[in-house]
């Protein structure tokens, strides 16, 4: 198997010194707790951190409290890390300093080191910074970070204050990991407030030499943390990425993840007909869902999904049983309704479940929904007896109680005893509640020791299980380790040159031949059979057809030659190829990606491919028969097949991972539209290779 090659590596530093130091230095640290200069030594101090702490500012005696020092060279002993806040032009001078004091850890709050728009300064600043870590490899969190919180450590440096009071976080088993620090605050404080527990929370800013995967990598090494949640605005290649998420596969730990700019990248850069239905989102999504990753789609999913997975484990890889208790009928409606949306089925009720609602109540009925009316009220224990035999009594994967308009209701009574009859069964329960302020403040509080997911919101609920459930399981590595037969491919490739190069590493085609004059045509047509295609044989071009190169359903000579003339000045010669009946066609074809090489793509084809966008992909370093068609199942037409000719969708799968093989590695790309389904097998009816090396 071909690997792209990458200047990526996996961690090569010890990050103990970087994330639960015991002597740090905050250079240019100041008591304005408002600014980037206060707030480490203020959140040092307010956290609890037991270690030392060592303000460097020559104008001070005294910062948030701690004894301060002039430089770092008058420190009474060695530092573990150093909070570089000064300005830009001075970060690497301390940092020379920081690490003569001892430091082998240093976190770069400060700004100006190529970000952005970036000026000349900035990027003169960012190689002095790579020129110091070649001299001095140690882990740098930044620069223009704001740092990072470690609640189970209670190691806080981070240099600003607006978060939650430390009475009001949690410490907990998610690790929240970003390169965005403003992004990683709003869904640190958003999880927090409802009761999600992040133990550790790392902004990574800049990247110098430590980015997302580094702190990834530790996390799942650390038993404390089960879950990581990851905002990520640049993936990096799969030597940054893919150890790391097998990794945490073995470990049972789900890896959730928002990947910012997504329509922003847009459309591949390769300008190729397959090309333009697979821009770069499309082949990373599919990188990271065939290692495991469970996509959210906004800031507020990624910690909802982590409070799923958080309480239920790794997803279930498969559609879920979903049964539901509302205490309201109408919004039980809405919640059948998003969650046959999601993908999450709500099978009825059984035998035993019904007969139990007959004993225990007269107004409810027995189905899923369950809504037990107003005799939760009324007959509050035959209510409680109901509702708790609705999670023992049926065999659903996971369950959701959907609280009403709730304020916080007084302590031991009826919400109290539900919870206590529903965390009894051990199922896996979530909660969904309606967050009114006025009403209900602290209702999020007060439901947070419950041993489940609560989420406000019954819709959030039904999106954060349906992102959890469609996690998949991780692909395994090809079979393959080299292209059996490898597609060649020269600068300049026509449509025969094309199809016979394909045809060599498996493609199937109708009979043809490659004439030069209306003889040999007339020739070729008789030992094919009429009725015949005629193409001109132009160097690769998508859509023959629409540009006059290609003239159908010739059935006799006197056509055919009157046809073979007009093409003939239009390329090197005439295909005469038999004309093939189909049922339905695909597009099948490859592009290469420049981070993860050679990926397969496949979806509706013909003429309209591009305006239907019915298309999935598979990067080759993934291929197996079983990807090829979990891929063919995520379009439509391969849906189809499926269901209707199961033995042309495997003809397809096998091409794809034929196709794949033969171009590993290369840098090329491939487009088979239309590959079309006829009752003797599938048959390509165009091809084109475009040799990418050679762009000007």
């Amino acid at each position: 198997m071909t690997v792209v090659e990458t200047n990526s590596r996996p961690t090569r530093y010890d990050l103990g010194a970087l994330l639960n130091p015991r002597r740090i230095a905050v250079v240019g640290a100041n008591d304005r707790s408002e600014a980037f200069t206060g707030g480490t030594v203020v959140n040092l101090r307010r956290h609890g951190f037991t270690g030392e702490v060592y303000p460097i500012n020559p104008r001070r005696d005294v910062v948030g409290g701690y004894r301060a020092y002039p430089d770092l060279g008058a420190l009474p002993g060695p530092i573990d890390q150093a909070v570089i806040v000064v300005k830009a032009d001075s970060v690497v001078p301390m940092l020379e300093e920081a690490v003569a004091a001892g430091a082998a850890a240093a976190i770069v709050i400060s700004s100006g080191f190529g970000e952005g728009a970036a000026d000349a300064d900035g990027r003169r600043r960012a190689a002095q910074l790579q020129e110091f870590l070649a001299r001095n490899p140690i882990p740098i969190l930044g620069p223009s970070t704001t740092g990072l919180v470690n609640l189970n450590d209670d190691f806080v440096p981070r240099a600003v204050t607006n978060h939650l009071e430390p009475g009001r976080l949690r410490t907990g088993p998610v690790a929240l990991i970003s390169q965005s620090g403003a992004a990683n605050n709003a869904v640190f404080n958003r999880a927090q407030s409802h009761g999600v527990g992040i133990g550790l929370a790392v902004a990574t800013g800049v990247q110098a030499n430590i980015g997302v995967w580094d702190i990834a990598r530790v996390a799942v090494d650390d038993p404390r943390i089960t879950v990581l949640a990851m905002l990520v605005e640049d993936l990096g290649t799969p030597a940054d990425y893919e150890s790391v998420l097998r990794s945490a596969v073995r470990a049972r730990k789900p890896v959730v993840l928002l990947r910012t700019g997504r329509s922003e990248v847009g459309r591949s850069a390769i300008a190729t007909h397959t090309g333009s239905l697979a821009g770069n989102w499309a082949v990373e999504r599919e990188m990271m869902a065939a290692l495991g990753v469970i996509l959210a789609a906004d800031l507020d999913q990624l910690w909802e999904i982590a409070a799923v997975a958080t309480h239920w484990g790794p997803a279930p890889h498969r559609r879920v049983d979903l049964g539901v208790i509302g205490m309201s009928g109408g919004e039980g409606a809405v919640i059948a309704d998003h969650a046959d949306e999601a993908g999450i089925a709500m099978p009825d009720v059984s035998t035993a479940f019904t007969e139990l609602v007959g004993e225990k109540l007269t107004l409810a009925g027995a189905g899923n929904p369950f809504d037990p009316t107003g005799e939760a009220i009324g007959r509050q224990q035959n209510a409680l007896d109901a509702m708790a035999g609705f999670i023992t009594r049926n065999d659903y994967d996971v369950h959701l109680l959907a609280l009403n308009a709730q304020a916080v209701p007084a302590e031991g009574g009826l919400l109290d005893h539900l919870l206590d009859r529903l965390s009894a069964t051990g199922a896996r329960i979530g909660i969904s509640y309606w967050d009114i302020p006025g009403y209900s403040d602290g209702l999020a509080d007060r439901l947070a020791a419950f041993a489940g997911p609560v989420l406000p919101s019954s819709g959030r609920m039904i999106d954060a299980i349906g992102a959890w459930s469609r996690g998949r399981a991780i692909a395994p590595a090809p079979e393959f380790e080299q292209p059996a037969t490898p597609l060649m491919a020269g600068e300049v490739v026509d449509y025969w040159t094309a199809r016979s190069a394909l045809s060599e590493v498996g493609v199937p085609f109708a009979e043809a031949a490659l004439v030069h004059d209306g003889q040999a045509a007339m020739r070729a047509a008789r030992a094919i059979g009429y009725p015949v295609v005629l193409k001109a044989n132009v160097e690769s071009t998508v859509h023959k057809a629409v540009a006059g190169l290609v003239r159908l359903g010739i059935t006799e000579a006197e056509s055919l030659i009157r046809h073979f003339t007009e093409l003939s000045d239009a390329g090197n010669g005439v295909v005469v190829e038999k004309a093939v009946l189909s049922t339905s066609s695909l597009i099948v074809g490859t592009v290469f990606d420049p981070h993860v090489g050679s990926v397969v793509v496949v979806g509706s084809g013909g003429g309209a491919a591009e305006h239907l966008q019915d298309t999935a992909v598979c990067p080759t370093r993934l291929l197996t028969l079983s990807a090829a068609q979990d891929a063919l199942r995520r379009c439509a037409m391969g849906r189809f097949l499926e269901r209707r000719e199961p033995e042309r969708f495997m003809q397809v799968a096998e091409l794809l991972v034929d196709l794949g093989r033969a171009v590993d590695g290369q840098v090329i790309s491939v487009d088979l539209n239309p590959v079309v389904v006829t009752p003797a097998g599938i048959v390509a009816l165009d091809a084109r290779i475009e040799n990418l090396e050679q762009r000007p």
